[in-house]
């Protein structure tokens, strides 16, 4: 029996769990890493001074029930099975990473089956696409803004980039030669990520104003973040996150009716679907523009593979089930073209 299993047995959940971290740190982004910590600390909490081993499938089925229960009472519901598939799904990966390194082991240096093999991932809900039509994404360009959150819609709208991505952007990641302006994804979350994006015509004017602004603002730097705040550093998630959803509302697009009757800006009840930051404004997100990006370009005639690609996905089918939505105006008018033909 090896030194180094007989180690592992003796690692409480929690050093596990930092130690998950670090793996996942190598190749996911920051805001997944967070995702996933944000379930399994209070999972290894719940184990205090148990060895991993110890905990079998019953034990963790229980888990779960209290933290539905516990979630029941904090919010004053069930959480939504998609809240359910994110618990579930973070412990897995991280069972499935323990069980790869050979943490599995009990106190006589026996593997252990992964009791996670035993708990079932809940059904992904079927949601349709939610992507913006016509109007709705017309609205939302033309509205008014500050300067950050012109830049934050038209920027996410016109090249469909992941937010984690868009604010890794430097500003020499943007080559504005006329007739060649391209935009240069550095760093992503997948190898197929790293990409060279045409800019759109209609962004380039948006683009120079913005690159205007940071030189107005002494920002301006080929090393300076371009999605940069008052302090030149880079956009959060959760503050491009709100400027979207803040430019959502005032374009009337989409908009999340507060459901408390609060008189207090952004502040809500815990019941309210206004809730989550108070600033949940609108059902627009950032992954709402990529998707129209992808989905506008569908219905224009570029090919899913091309998409696909433009995007940073690996394979085809991600692209098509998930983001590029046929607009019902487009169907009918293949069906009729079909028709017509037929006839012929």
């Amino acid at each position: 029996m090896c030194m180094g299993r007989i180690f592992t047995n003796r690692v409480e959940v929690a050093a596990l769990i930092e130690g998950f971290e670090g793996y996942l740190a190598r190749d996911r982004s920051h805001g997944t890493v967070q995702k996933y910590l944000g379930v399994l600390r209070p999972f290894g909490r719940a184990f205090p001074g148990q060895r991993i081993h110890q905990i079998s499938a019953a034990d963790i089925d229980s888990y779960l029930n209290e933290w539905a229960r516990e979630f029941e009472r904090e919010y004053g519901r069930r959480p939504k099975p998609v809240t359910v598939r994110n618990q579930v799904s973070a412990l897995k990966a991280f069972y499935t990473y323990l069980d790869r390194f050979d943490y599995l082991i009990d106190a006589r240096g026996r593997t252990v089956r992964n009791p996670m093999l035993k708990v079932d991932l809940p059904a992904r809900a079927c949601k349709p696409i939610n992507w913006l039509k016509p109007a709705e994404d017309a609205a939302l360009l033309a509205c008014a803004g500050s300067e950050s959150e012109k830049i934050v819609v038209w920027l996410l709208r016109h090249t469909g980039i992941r937010v984690s991505e868009a604010r890794s952007l430097r500003i020499g990641d943007f080559d504005l030669q006329p007739g060649h302006e391209r935009l240069y994804i550095r760093e992503s979350k997948t190898p197929s990520g790293v990409r060279v994006i045409p800019i759109a015509p209609e962004l380039v004017p948006r683009v120079q104003q913005w690159l205007d602004y940071l030189r107005r603002n002494k920002l301006y730097h080929p090393e300076a973040p371009f999605l940069s705040t008052k302090n030149g550093t880079a956009m959060q998630p959760t503050y491009v996150w709100r400027l979207v959803k803040r430019m959502a509302e005032r374009a009337q697009v989409q908009i999340v009716p507060c459901t408390c009757n609060s008189k207090r800006s952004g502040v809500h009840s815990q019941t309210c679907r206004r809730s989550t930051s108070g600033e949940n404004r609108s059902e627009v997100t950032p992954h709402t523009l990529r998707r129209t990006f992808a989905s506008s370009l569908y219905n224009n005639d570029l090919p899913l593979d091309r998409i696909s690609r433009l995007l940073g996905h690996s394979s085809t089918r991600v692209t098509e089930e998930a983001y590029a939505a046929l607009a019902p105006e487009k169907l009918e008018e293949e069906f009729r073209n079909v028709l017509r033909r037929r006839a012929a």
